[in-house]
């Protein structure tokens, strides 16, 4: 698959998998970023660069690492709002040199709580 992502170049963003979830009940900012901090170090692939060496790929795992969480302020349609960010999320093609294999935005309500999340990955990471 390495072939082909490079043959792709820029449009290798058809590989992105894209969700948008709107939670069931609004949730603090600082809960949603520790079960993300969870999930990211729980898992070895949210924390993987791929670089290339020579002719062949290789993976290069990091300890620690930080994300970037973009963030929408939307009342009245979380639901779209989450779909527009996953939307913008997708659009570029991974550089999985330089870039963790997954994007992340949430929607927060008024009150700064969480009501909807964007994830993007590269199809790395699955």
């Amino acid at each position: 698959m390495w072939g082909p992502m490079k043959w792709f170049g820029k449009e290798a963003n058809r590989f992105n998998m894209a969700r948008a979830l709107v939670l069931p009940r609004p949730v603090r900012h600082e809960r949603v970023l520790a079960v993300l901090t969870s999930l990211i170090e729980g898992h070895q692939t949210f924390r993987t660069h791929f670089v290339e060496p020579g002719s062949e790929p290789q993976q290069q795992v990091s300890a620690s690492g930080d994300y970037e969480i973009n963030v929408a302020d939307d009342r009245a349609n979380p639901k779209k709002a989450s779909e527009d960010i996953a939307a913008i999320l997708r659009e570029d093609a991974f550089d999985h040199k330089a870039e963790w294999p997954l994007r992340i935005g949430y929607v927060v309500d008024g009150e700064r709580q969480v009501t909807a999340i964007a994830i993007v990955g590269s199809h790395l990471a699955f």
